[in-house]
């Protein structure tokens, strides 16, 4: 299970995984810059409030002795000294020119100035280490110094520790932003991916596809729901017309061919006169061609109801290109029409072989029927950046501007074709065959004549 979830987000492209960085980054700065300020206002308001309740004592006990007479301070500092397991400042008095006279510090803190506002200063010790006291000092009748501390290594060092769980809340709330976020905008985004995957399918004439919904619908959710009934009611519709044209083809397949039995047997009856028996040929012949036409209906719509992609595989469409090419040069050589292959070596995509061969066997028959005698017919295969084209060109009178954009609808025939036998249905199944592939079909002018081309994306499933 756990292979399969991390083998899916190999899969994901880097895009993607780019586009959920980013959208994770956003969302870890957003928490970083909330559990920041948070724990940023605890920080300076704890801290605030420790030191200034320090600050304050230290204040308070330095201006208690400095009202008190001169010739009674040392007596009041020796005081102190012997009550020192319960006094938690340290008072020390020393001479003009700093030398001790009474108290608990043995010199005078380097840094110290003399207007009774506290700082924080640092004092060696004895072991070499640092010892960090909130220190105020004045100066007082004859010219002494006055100097009250009290330790806050334990403070500051608390002060510190708190710094630290800052930066490390900080990191955490970050890392958990960051992943959290990414997570998030994958899923979001994998979400997205199916429904464009629904999306496509349903552009290729899956119908009955529909979009997912979650069980706890949101905005999403109530835009699929509303695509899926707009879905639903054009199956309806696209069921019906199509039923109705493939009845009404497959109803025409049995009068016609008793028709055509019957016009047969009367044709090898011997009987009829040289008109009549031309009539009977021209009805075969309009028979025939209507039974190609239902043909190519029914062919159509199986293409477009019963899209058959599990029959997809790897097609070497230069191979097939020299096949179609040699099955059709008699043909061509019999119309005055020289027939050509560009496809060197193996050219391979995925697709339904025999959709694909009918396809360019329509192109082809197409080029050789209105290109004219004289002319040449091109079949290639090219790779043009990631995409293999398939083109069947041709140096004949070409196709209309004005008619380029029809030629590709049901039963149209452009201008220059109307007095040449067909239906109109050739080019309506090479689209239908395209679009069940997802390739593009695109009508370009060859300069002269006419280039169909079928642009193939290379990709690893269709």
């Amino acid at each position: 299970m756990f292979a399969a979830w991390a083998s899916s987000f190999v899969r994901i492209p880097k895009g993607v995984w780019r586009s959920a960085a980013r959208f994770g980054a956003g969302v870890a700065l957003l928490l970083a810059i909330g559990v920041g300020a948070v724990f940023g206002v605890t920080y300076w308001l704890a801290s605030r409030a420790l030191f200034r309740s320090i600050d304050g004592a230290v204040v308070e006990q330095l201006e208690l002795l400095s009202e008190r007479p001169p010739e009674m301070l040392p007596f009041m500092i020796t005081s102190r000294l012997h009550h020192r397991p319960a006094v938690l400042t340290q008072v020390s008095l020393f001479s003009a020119d700093g030398s001790l006279i009474v108290g608990d510090l043995s010199y005078i803190p380097r840094g110290v100035r003399f207007d009774s506002k506290p700082r924080i200063l640092a004092m060696p010790t004895a072991d070499g280490g640092v010892l960090r006291l909130d220190v105020a000092a004045r100066t007082v009748v004859g010219g002494r110094h006055l100097v009250v501390a009290r330790d806050v290594e334990r403070l500051v060092v608390f002060r510190e520790t708190l710094m630290r769980i800052l930066v490390a809340a900080l990191a955490a709330s970050a890392g958990l932003g960051m992943v959290a976020g990414t997570l998030y905008a994958l899923r979001g985004q994998a979400r997205l991916r199916r429904l464009g995957a629904a999306a496509e399918r349903i552009m290729l004439g899956a119908l009955d596809e529909r979009l997912e919904v979650q069980r706890r619908p949101d905005a999403t959710d109530e835009l699929c729901i509303m695509v899926n009934r707009i879905l639903d009611r054009l199956e309806r519709l696209v069921g019906a017309w199509k039923n109705a044209g493939e009845n009404i083809a497959h109803e025409l397949r049995t009068p016609l061919t008793a028709l055509r039995v019957q016009l047969e047997r009367l044709r090898e009856g011997g009987r009829l006169e040289e008109r009549d028996r031309l009539t009977v040929v021209r009805s075969l012949r309009a028979i025939d061609g209507i039974r190609t036409l239902t043909s190519r209906l029914l062919r159509i719509a199986e293409i477009e109801h019963h899209g058959r992609a599990r029959d997809f595989a790897e097609v070497d469409v230069a191979a097939l290109l020299h096949e179609i090419g040699s099955d059709f040069t008699p043909l061509a050589e019999k119309a005055g029409i020289t027939l050509g292959v560009q496809a060197g070596g193996p050219v391979v995509i995925r697709a339904d072989r025999e959709l694909l061969a009918e396809a360019v066997i329509n192109l082809t028959e197409n080029a050789i029927k209105y290109a004219g005698r004289g002319r040449h017919v091109v079949l290639r295969a090219q790779r043009s950046g990631g995409r293999i084209v398939l083109a069947v060109a041709d140096d004949g009178p070409g196709i209309a501007p004005a008619d380029r954009e029809q030629v590709f609808h049901r039963f149209y025939r452009g201008r220059a074709t109307q007095g040449t036998p067909g239906s109109g249905l050739g080019l309506a199944l090479v689209a239908s065959i395209a679009t069940h592939h997802g390739f593009e079909l695109r009508l370009a002018d060859n300069a002269p004549g006419c280039r169909v081309e079928l642009i193939c994306p290379i990709r690893e499933a269709i």
